[in-house]
């Protein structure tokens, strides 16, 4: 048996995916790029998820039923034992201002302006929603970035705008 290399470094493709991993992307090509996922089926709303995890990158994959189990988002973590880019700079550690400095330099201004912020969870820990990108960035109570979740772009008509795996990703 061989021990697959880890993969060092990963570049976040906001509306994309994740490096070659592509939102709209059967579990089949995710496991054919990262190799086979801890698997683990979700049910909510009378709807399911199969979600592959793969906990030495921090890095959970959803496939919704709603979706025709294609991938529809992304989360990472900062347990993960890789860097993940966001914009080209790497993502995990850090701080609030730090997270909002990137966004910063790299969103519009309406996009900025739209950015909200919120407490979630009994213990009101911060959350960044940057919904023109389907971004989530969320913060312990201390301010540090724990986790990233993304999906694909949505159309005014309110349905998912698949990305096309043939075209090249501009940033």
């Amino acid at each position: 048996m061989t021990t697959k290399e880890l993969i060092s470094q990963f570049e976040i493709r906001p509306g994309v995916g994740l490096d070659g991993i592509i939102f709209g992307d059967t579990i089949e090509n995710a496991e054919r790029s990262l190799g086979e996922g801890q698997s683990m089926f979700e049910r909510d709303d009378g709807y399911s998820s199969h979600m592959l995890m793969y906990p030495e990158y921090g890095l959970s994959l959803s496939f919704n039923q709603i979706h025709g189990y294609r991938l529809s988002s992304i989360e990472v973590d900062s347990t993960a034992e890789c860097s993940y880019l966001l914009f080209g700079e790497v993502l995990f550690p850090r701080n609030k201002e730090q997270v909002l400095e990137i966004l910063r330099r790299n969103l519009s201004p309406a996009e900025l302006e739209a950015i909200k912020e919120e407490g979630i969870g009994s213990l009101e820990e911060p959350l960044f929603q940057v919904s023109s990108l389907r971004m989530n960035f969320y913060f312990d109570q201390q301010g540090h970035l724990q986790e990233f979740q993304w999906g694909p772009l949505w159309g005014s008509d309110d349905e998912v705008v698949w990305p096309n795996p043939s075209e090249p990703f501009n940033e």
